[in-house]
This record gives C-alpha cells, structure tokens and sequence, in this order.
C-alpha cells in the first residue's frame, strides 16, 4: 500500500453548496421524468387533442423540450459537485506536500525580492 492510498478522504469544506447542488440534480432528475411521461402520453393521445394532431405534436416537443432542460439541470448538479471535489482535493495535495518539504511553498508577496537594477 502506497502513502496515497494510505490517505484518508480530504475533509468536506463545502457541505452547503453540496447540499444546494444535490438538490439541483434531484430537480433535473424529476424534470426528466416528468418530460419523458408527458411526452408518452401526449403521444398516447396524439389524435385525441380536438381532432388536431399538430396539437399533439406540439405538446410532445414541449414535454420533450422540458426533458431536456431537466438534463441541463442534472448536468449543472453534476458539474458543481465535481468543482467541490476537485477544490478538496487540491487543497488535500497541497497539504501534504507542504507536509512532506516537497518544495511546495504558498508565494507571498513579502517572501518574493524584487530584483534591483542598480538605478533609483
């Protein structure tokens, strides 16, 4: 077993925006669901909307417009948890090379000289 895998999972710095981005992605989720049924229905019944089968199809583009934005929305979940985990990582390899000496340093701006050119 390498140090690696010997790690424990880096702490959890963003549980509210988590939280806001599961939510995000349950909503896309049912907006799929609720696009994808509407629009079997709408299908189910493509003749049946007052004679007029343009009707019909209008409404299963609709319903099939909204499953679509659903998966935007699950997407957008999906892409904000991923910036949580990458930002948790990131500062979790920070750490441990700032641990190590491995010759990771934060760069302040006292810390960097400023080179002289021999004029004033």
């Amino acid at each position: 077993m390498t140090d690696f895998e010997s790690e424990t999972k880096p702490a959890d710095r963003y549980g509210g925006g988590r939280s806001a981005a599961r939510f995000i992605n349950i909503v896309g989720l049912l907006v799929i669901l609720a696009g994808v049924v509407g629009a079997m229905i709408s299908a189910g019944q493509f003749q049946t909307y007052a004679g007029n089968p343009m009707l019909g199809a209008v409404a299963i583009a609709y319903c099939l417009a909204m499953a679509l934005l659903g998966l935007m929305l699950a997407a957008g979940g999906q892409v904000m948890l991923a910036a949580f985990d990458t930002a948790d990582n990131t500062k979790a390899m920070l750490e441990q090379m700032l641990a190590r000496g491995g010759g990771a340093e934060i760069p302040r701006s006292e810390a960097m000289p400023i080179a002289k050119t021999g004029q004033s």
